[in-house]
């Protein structure tokens, strides 16, 4: 299993938070965690933040799996400390570190401990147990070296 910085600085955080265990790993939970306010709407998923004010919006419209997937995301600005600009390429920048983030919150390497990464069902195991699709899974497996597309 391969280890980087980003695999420790997620972990770090999260059990500084006490976020411990996968069933920790939930919108709600982690909202409160970070003290982040969570705004569930069907006006899509955005971080919003004005001055020392922040909010992350939910799509409440969507599968359970992508509004978790895309509130990672949102909550990755927040940690990123990103701030909204009118500059198209620090945005492009600011989404790219973002997306990068996702998985490592989404599938943190302190709880992959709790995991049969041998099984042959891994893929489908992980899916279910951090509430993420196959794709966000396959990523992750790809940054530990656990998988890879080759």
């Amino acid at each position: 299993m391969r280890v980087n910085r980003l695999d420790n600085f997620i972990s770090n955080i999260y059990k500084d938070l006490n976020i411990l265990h996968i069933h920790e790993l939930k919108i709600e939970n982690l909202g409160k965690a970070f003290k982040v306010p969570i705004c569930y709407t069907d006006i899509g998923a955005a971080y919003i933040r004005q001055g020392s004010r922040c909010v992350i919006l939910v799509d409440s419209t969507k599968e359970s799996h992508l509004q978790k997937e895309e509130f990672y995301h949102e909550l990755s600005h927040f940690i990123l400390d990103h701030h909204l600009c009118g500059n198209m390429q620090l945005i492009n920048y600011f989404e790219a570190k973002a997306d990068n983030l996702v998985p490592y919150l989404a599938i943190p390497l302190h709880m992959l401990k709790y995991c049969d990464l041998k099984s042959p069902f891994v893929v489908q195991e992980l899916s279910q147990s951090f509430g993420v699709s196959y794709d966000l899974v396959f990523k992750r497996l790809e940054q530990i070296k656990l998988y890879s597309k080759e």
